[in-house]
């Protein structure tokens, strides 16, 4: 299909043969309701392509901004760890009451006070304790009370984190869903 000039311009002027040299048009001169288009700018498929190509470079771009730093030079990298964490009690889908008492297995690591710590330490931490989702104590032990809980079913998860209170770079979590009557 022979691609037109649909300019004011042109309309008296033959669409034979190639487009007139010259500088190249002013975008001022674009109609701004009829949307006239010289015919040096892409039309249909040609258009659609270049938007794509656009369109694709802008998420490249992106990615490459919100991409994660791994290098080992980053000032930010955490510290793996060998640790792992068990709950031990309760156990999954134990019917409990309204109080618990949380215990923990940590293999790999020591729980450790905050007056003990001499910074991040991979084989050093305590424990995040949380209850449906919501943070309820940050503990120095293996064991932890929990009371005042509603008729129902509940999530308890712990995770083992850094003297910062930060995960490691490998995430050291337990969790357990029990019913309470």
């Amino acid at each position: 299909m022979p691609v037109t000039d649909q300019s004011p311009a042109s309309s008296s002027a033959s669409t034979k043969g190639p487009p007139a040299a010259g500088p190249p048009p002013n975008w001022a001169s674009l109609h701004p309701v009829s949307g006239n288009i010289p015919a040096q700018f892409p039309r249909g498929r040609a258009r659609r392509v270049v938007a794509l190509v656009a369109a694709l470079a802008s998420v490249v771009l992106v990615a490459a901004a919100c991409a994660p730093d791994n290098s080992a030079a980053s000032s930010t990298a955490r510290p793996r760890t060998s640790a792992s964490l068990q709950i031990v009690s309760p156990t999954p889908n134990q019917v409990t009451g309204p109080a618990i008492d949380l215990k923990l297995a940590l293999t790999g690591a020591t729980v450790v006070s905050p007056s003990e710590v001499s910074g991040v330490n991979p084989t050093e931490g305590h424990i995040h304790v949380s209850v449906d989702g919501k943070l309820v104590s940050m503990t120095y032990g293996l064991s932890q009370h929990l009371g005042g809980l509603a008729t129902g079913s509940h999530t308890v998860q712990a995770e083992f984190v850094a003297s910062d209170h930060r995960a490691f770079a490998n995430r050291v979590v337990a969790a357990v869903v029990f019913q309470v009557q």
